[in-house]
């Protein structure tokens, strides 16, 4: 018994065991609303998670993110018989012309940060700010109207899209939360031949889920900071100059033919510094800014672009390598006046959207295929172009087109937005109607919205598709249905 006068004790186990629970209880709320909120789909590391939420965290919140994004239910047989017969019409209806002219060459893709269509032909005061690739169409293909897929996997969504060839996630990263899915890329379809393959990028191989998702996409090396070593930065990592210059030196050693793949940092988003040491761009008036600092990035890519290619040159290695330049996205900078001055176009409702182009180019060895190209395209589209041209089939699964001839183009957007030569639906933005708006996409104007219902119907279509493949992991069943 207790003594008189006094209140007995709780136990001090008690006491631990409810403290214990309550905070697990918060912890499995506080996880549960970061998963259905915005970091749910928001992932660009785990180590990132682990700094939120403490390594059990974040395990827990993983395995919440998993349970939510289980998927759709099973297709039934019917349902896959007839995505396979999509997919082998697709493939049938590729064009004939150019098919295998450069056969047997070697493919090297290199992927540039947040590269938009605009500052390729920008010029401060008469001094072009990418001289190299604005003339660029003297010796390679240059396609302009290629528009930006990505969504919310951004730079990751773009690695997708060109090797995969197929569409982003309406919510979320691929690069997470399809990580498991056994892909069948463009870079399969060439070691199948025989090829050598490697990939590089000059950040942390954690970052996007490289580590898992390189080797999936069937990269047999690959290299990130720790192997790429130290040198100048430029925003968050190695500057394009020195990047370039040892990517180039790995593909000097690699046996041939090879399919290669390179990511550069560029100057990352928000643009808020751009070293000193490697700006050689007057950019005038701009100076400091946001725009002035990403100007001087792609002015940077495009000295170390051109050196890079001068050497590939001088071995005798780019007369035998098919090139793939192109922008991974967008630059995420609101339109203002400079922009708007820069490229040339007044400040409208949808210019942006008319904006939201990336521009690709690819060399040819040997062939004098150059010049301009103003065929409508999308990043899915680049991987199969290059496949194209090799002589190889592209993947079953793949949903691309190569953009072989003078045809108008099209390119569906991850939101069910579309695009082709003179019609455009957009579908985002705070401003645009619920179902919609239908403009022309080269100039202020509008259509109306039956206008692009023929062009909604076959984007949804090639989305519905796409993600078929993608939600139901289908790319060793496509092929083996083929």
């Amino acid at each position: 018994s207790q003594p008189l006068g006094k209140t007995p004790l709780v136990k001090p186990r008690r006491w631990t065991a409810a403290t214990l629970t309550l905070l697990g209880l918060y912890a499995a709320v506080s996880l549960s609303v970061a998963v259905r909120g915005s970091l749910g789909v928001r992932v660009f590391s785990e180590a990132h998670n682990a700094q939120r939420f403490g390594y059990v965290g974040a395990h827990g919140f993983q395995a919440l993110r998993l349970l939510r994004d289980l998927g759709a239910p099973p297709l039934t047989e019917e349902e896959r018989a007839d995505t396979f017969a999509q997919l082998r019409t697709r493939r049938a209806a590729a064009p004939a012309q150019g098919r295998g002219i450069a056969a047997g060459a070697n493919l090297v893709i290199l992927q540039v940060e947040a590269l938009q269509q605009w500052a390729v032909d920008a010029e401060i005061d008469g001094t072009p700010v990418m001289p190299f690739l604005s003339q660029a169409h003297e010796r390679a293909l240059a396609y302009d109207r290629i528009y930006d897929q990505t969504l919310q996997g951004r730079t990751s969504d773009a690695e997708y899209l060109v090797l995969g060839s197929g569409h982003a996630l309406p919510e979320g990263a691929l690069s997470f939360l399809r990580a498991d899915n056994e892909f069948r890329t463009i870079v399969h379809a060439l070691t199948d031949q025989g090829y050598a393959s490697y990939s590089a990028h000059p950040y942390q191989r954690g970052f996007w889920n490289r580590s898992v998702l390189h080797p999936a996409y069937g990269f047999e090396r690959s290299d990130f900071k720790a192997e790429l070593g130290r040198g100048p930065k430029s925003g968050w990592g190695l500057a394009d100059g020195p990047f370039l210059e040892r990517f180039d030196q790995r593909l000097a050693k690699l046996p041939e033919p090879f399919v290669a793949f390179g990511i550069t940092l560029s100057l990352h988003h928000p643009y808020k510094s751009f070293p000193k040491s490697l700006s050689e761009l007057d950019v005038g008036k701009l100076g400091k800014s946001w725009v002035g600092n990403y100007l001087q990035a792609m002015n940077h890519f495009d000295r170390s672009l051109a050196a890079w290619l001068a050497d590939m040159e001088a071995r005798g290695q780019l007369e035998h390598t098919v090139v793939v330049v192109y922008g991974d996205h967008v630059t995420g900078m609101d339109l203002n006046d400079q922009v708007a001055e820069l490229a040339g176009v007044s400040d409208e409702r949808y210019t942006e959207m008319r904006m939201h182009r990336v521009p690709a180019f690819i060399w040819v060895p040997g062939q004098g295929m150059h010049g301009r190209r103003a065929m409508v395209g999308g990043q899915i589209d680049l991987g199969v172009t290059a496949l194209h041209l090799l002589g190889v089939d592209p993947p079953v699964a793949a949903v691309g087109t190569p953009l072989i001839g003078d045809g108008p183009g099209f390119a569906a957007f991850p939101t069910g937005g579309a695009v082709a030569a003179d019609h455009m639906l957009v579908r985002r933005g705070g401003s645009t109607p619920t179902k919609g708006a239908c403009i022309d996409p080269r100039q202020p104007g509008g259509r109306t919205r039956a206008e692009c219902d023929a062009l909604e119907q076959r984007a949804l279509e090639q989305l519905d598709l796409a993600r078929r493949v993608l939600d139901h992991d289908l790319y060793r069943d496509a092929e083996a249905a083929r």
